[in-house]
């Protein structure tokens, strides 16, 4: 398995998302990698180590396997999604994140046996691009539309100058999820960032679904039958199988899209 990286808007929600509707069988794992600090110790119920913080503490020593240096840091969450989560102060996280990106990236490049969603947050990439994204076989930019035409206009202008840096680097396909329908349709925005840049970019529509973030980010009381039903989780499901279809090639060690899967 290998990994999909996720950054910009809503990132861990959508992370999560992808993780409750991936293959079981694949073993969906999210990374919190978000220099702005971690959320998911939190969301999940988790103790706050290990962390991203302990694969740099174990990095000192001899350099274990890549199995080897993921295993011990991920939580069995009650929810049923695995995760490798950030500390939560910022100064800390921003430390382990950085310090931490490349061996992840060598973990990825060596070939683990889980399914990584790497949660990046919103990192500056004025400088350089996380190592661990340049390395993923697939690449998620989140993009939530604001509420009008103006300011819409000016942020849509700023994800394609995000996904032309990503593009820059690395040719791991892209997929924007655009997370509501208004002022512009989604492929009205996938559309502009493509014809920007010169290359194609996968498209993948997301409601403003504030049960569904609510649950995923540690609400209780919604059945799994309710959940699954949830118009985040569905078209989670159709991200997902957006994200396979742009594989295709050698680099995708992933199995198929199942049509359900609910935690």
């Amino acid at each position: 398995m290998r990994a999909v990286s996720l950054i910009g808007d809503c990132a861990t929600t959508t992370a999560l998302a992808m993780c409750a509707t991936w293959p079981a069988a694949t073993n969906p794992t999210i990374v919190e990698l978000d220099p702005a600090g971690g959320s998911l110790a939190g969301w999940l119920d988790t103790p706050l180590e290990p962390s991203i913080s302990t694969l740099v503490t174990r990095s000192r020593g001899a350099p274990p396997g890549a199995d080897d240096a993921i295993e011990p840091l991920v939580h069995r969450t009650k929810r049923g999604i695995d995760a490798i989560v950030a500390p939560i102060r910022a100064t800390e996280a921003w430390r382990a994140a950085a310090e931490a990106d490349p061996l992840l990236a060598d973990a990825v490049t060596a070939g683990i046996g889980r399914s990584l969603f790497v949660d990046h947050g919103r990192p500056d990439l004025r400088n350089s691009l996380p190592v661990s994204l340049v390395a993923a076989d697939a690449i998620v930019v989140g993009y939530r539309q604001p509420a009008t035409t103006q300011a819409a206009a000016v942020r849509v202008e700023r994800l394609a100058e995000t996904v032309e840096r990503i593009t820059s680097a690395t040719d791991a396909p892209v997929t924007v999820a655009v997370i509501g329908d208004n002022p512009f349709e989604p492929s009205e925005v996938c559309a502009f960032v493509g014809d920007g840049i010169g290359r194609h970019v996968a498209c993948a529509p997301l409601p403003d679904d504030g049960l569904a973030a609510a649950v995923l980010a540690g609400r209780p009381g919604v059945s799994p039958r309710r959940f699954a039903r949830l118009s985040l989780i569905r078209a989670a499901h159709r991200l997902s199988a957006t994200v396979q279809s742009t594989l295709g090639g050698s680099r995708s060690r992933f199995m198929p899209v199942e049509a359900e899967r609910t935690t």
